[in-house]
């Protein structure tokens, strides 16, 4: 997923699958991505004024929402040549996911870099995290992230780091193995291909078998 833009007060939010969920007030419930997965490459880069990036391995900008058994695999990049860039393994920006929603039983292992700048202040609005770019006001529990990932051409901007009790760091090796994926991460065998050596993939399922009453 590649998404350049050079017009002015352009804001870019990139996933490898959703670029942006959040709730419409319009409905009760809010949304919910559930048995998903991207192994894409994702690049947003922007190069006028007051054009910002968020970018995320599986999504880009997740506001009142709520995900469960989701992964991302794939590089993610973030620039903006005047305002903020936001990079994530999983998510670019992750807010207000509390009030009924939650982000839980999810695992991202891509490489990740962002540079943003404005006014100069390159390492202030250049956020990146493994899992993801920034957070606020959620509800966290189960992430997991590959902790020998890397950051892309250098720790241009600010890692972003959570606390340790629900974010917690796995080698490539152990996400791959069957007893992670379906004791930890809590993957159905109904619905989920799972077997030591191999990220899980999706089974031919219904709608039943997806969304569980």
């Amino acid at each position: 997923v590649r998404v350049e833009s050079s017009g002015t007060s352009i804001k870019l939010n990139v996933g490898g699958l959703i670029g942006r969920s959040t709730h419409n007030t319009n409905y009760d419930e809010l949304p919910l991505i559930v048995n998903c997965y991207s192994r894409s490459t994702v690049f947003a880069d922007a190069t006028d004024s007051d054009c910002y990036t968020i970018a995320g391995g599986l999504v880009g900008v997740l506001k009142q929402s709520s995900v469960q058994y989701c992964y991302a695999t794939g590089t993610v990049t973030a620039k903006s040549n005047y305002s903020k860039a936001y990079a994530g393994g999983f998510a670019g920006e992750v807010t207000d996911c509390a009030d009924g929603g939650y982000v839980k039983n999810v695992f991202a292992t891509g490489n990740v870099y962002a540079r943003g700048n404005y006014s100069g202040a390159e390492r202030k609005y250049s956020m990146f995290g493994r899992f993801c770019g920034t957070e606020s006001n959620n509800v966290f529990l189960k992430i997991y992230y590959n902790k020998d990932s890397g950051f892309k051409e250098g720790l241009t901007g600010t890692e972003t780091k959570w606390n340790t009790s629900w974010y917690t760091g796995k080698t490539v090796s152990q996400l791959k193995t069957a007893s992670f994926q379906k004791n930890e991460l809590g993957l159905s065998a109904s619905i989920w291909n799972i077997s030591d050596n191999a990220y899980p993939t999706l089974k031919i399922i219904t709608d039943t078998d997806l969304f569980p009453d």
